[in-house]
């Protein structure tokens, strides 16, 4: 397997990472986790979509997420793409003694703060934008951040 990425697989990369530059991603394909490819372009599912709405968060976004037993009728929200809930998360929490750390496994992503005090492991089938609103709708419910209604 090369390591060398194509153009548009590190542009695909940076849409959804965002904070890593071009040359730090040549390294990166091989430290993939193999669901991986499953989290691309996609966007908060309908239960994180309303937990976000509830909390009163509000970001950037094109896309809505309808209730799956009432398509029609039924409530919708806001769904986000990945880049937006990275952009939401702080850099770092507690007057600045723990930092975000994406770590990327066989197995998933895990994305935490302090040695997991705040933490959020991708589940099996799960996309990495829903383990980033998990993150943040934790911080949220323990009091680390608010967002203004």
């Amino acid at each position: 397997m090369s390591t060398l990425l194509t153009r548009g697989i590190a542009d695909s990369l940076e849409r959804q990472i965002g904070c890593i530059g071009l040359k730090r991603k040549i390294f990166l394909y091989k430290m993939l986790p193999t669901n991986f490819n499953k989290g691309f372009m996609k966007t908060t599912n309908f239960e994180n979509s309303k937990k976000l709405a509830e909390i009163g968060f509000v970001g950037e976004s094109e896309t809505w997420k309808h209730d799956p037993d009432n398509f029609i009728t039924g409530q919708k929200y806001w769904s986000y793409d990945l880049e937006t809930l990275l952009n939401a998360l702080p850099v770092s929490i507690g007057e600045g003694e723990y930092y975000l750390v994406i770590s990327l496994t066989p197995s998933g992503a895990i994305l935490s703060y302090g040695e997991g005090k705040f933490s959020a492991e991708q589940e099996e089938d799960e996309s990495l934008t829903d383990t980033a609103a998990r993150l943040l709708i934790q911080l949220f419910e323990a009091g680390m951040i608010n967002f203004n209604k």
